[in-house]
């Protein structure tokens, strides 16, 4: 009987192998579905790695022209180069679907909004007491269903409720419109976790009585602010998305930014006598915006509404 010597067969092995790795596209040696019941192999770019050498992270990897996404396990360096292709991760925005994210199997559902009425003081639910009914009147209902309208899924928090990191964890958007009463010690520091997250997504609205909750908010982040009472005019400035198209219109009984750290913020927007009521804060990673009107918010003025819905939700 014939036997191949060992070395044959050694080297018969390694040409296979690098015919195989010449035959399958760099993004294929990436990808790996995600298993529960059996091993994982994460690659980089042309390098199959051992299972227990690289850490891995879910991709939610577009199959194709349908926009249907698989998820998937890489090795972490591997991230970027999928990311720049169309890709993306659990909880991030779907690329090309406004208002959408990615859900723990990689499957686009609406973005959810939460509006922390909790500590209100009547700027978001007047004329509504308890029981509180998002379908009834409120001066808070136009804006809600403005971005129900574009696909959002938006819970309205009455007041009373409370404020954990699991709760702010669980939307894409928290937007806090103003807070009259006190944050509880455990609430405020569910704020301090949610606003040094990468992924937060954080509007505040001031209003002409800046409550003790909101002014702890904003200074968790170092920012003072003062009344603005009366009718004001409200005049954005230029080279930011946010304001694109917007022109001077009414500000209605908010609070200006008295006090911010040094190169906190970038002002997008004052008043007739120079004090910053819009600005987004640049001083933690995530996107976090101050605009101090809630009760222009509620007017639903456009571009100004939609420029930072699409922002937020970006």
């Amino acid at each position: 009987m014939f036997t191949e010597p060992a070395s044959r067969l050694r080297w018969g092995a390694v040409i296979a192998t690098a015919l195989l790795l010449t035959s399958t596209s760099a993004c294929e040696l990436d990808e790996s579905p995600t298993d529960p019941d059996g091993p994982e192999l994460a690659h980089t770019t042309g390098t199959a790695l051992s299972r227990s050498g690289q850490p891995k992270e879910a991709v939610c990897h577009r199959t194709g022209e349908d926009e249907r996404y698989l998820k998937i396990s890489v090795g972490r360096p591997a991230v970027p180069a999928h990311l720049g292709h169309g890709d993306g991760q659990i909880g991030d925005p779907v690329p090309g679907q406004f208002g959408r994210v990615f859900d723990e199997s990689c499957l686009p559902v609406p973005a959810r909004v939460l509006v922390d009425a909790s500590k209100d003081g009547g700027g978001w639910w007047f004329p509504q007491s308890e029981p509180f009914d998002p379908s009834a009147p409120h001066q808070g209902r136009d804006l809600a269903d403005y971005m129900r309208s574009r696909g959002l899924e938006v819970d309205e928090l009455h007041r009373g409720a409370e404020i954990t990191e699991e709760l702010l964890a669980r939307y894409h958007l928290v937007i806090l419109p103003g807070a009259f009463s006190s944050f509880a010690p455990s609430e405020l520091q569910a704020y301090e976790s949610y606003i040094a997250r990468e992924d937060t997504r954080l509007l505040i609205a001031g209003t002409v009585t800046p409550g003790v909750g909101l002014q702890a908010v904003t200074g968790l982040m170092g920012l003072e602010l003062e009344g603005v009472p009366g009718v004001r005019t409200l005049i954005p400035l230029g080279g930011s998305p946010l304001t694109e198209g917007v022109s001077p219109q009414p500000f209605y009984y908010g609070a200006a930014i008295s006090g911010a750290p040094s190169g906190a913020l970038v002002p997008l927007g004052h008043i007739e006598d120079g004090r910053v009521v819009w600005a987004e804060v640049i001083s933690r990673p995530g996107g976090i915006v101050y605009f101090g009107s809630l009760l222009t918010l509620e007017q639903v003025p456009q571009p100004l509404v939609s420029n930072l819905v699409d922002w937020l939700t970006r």
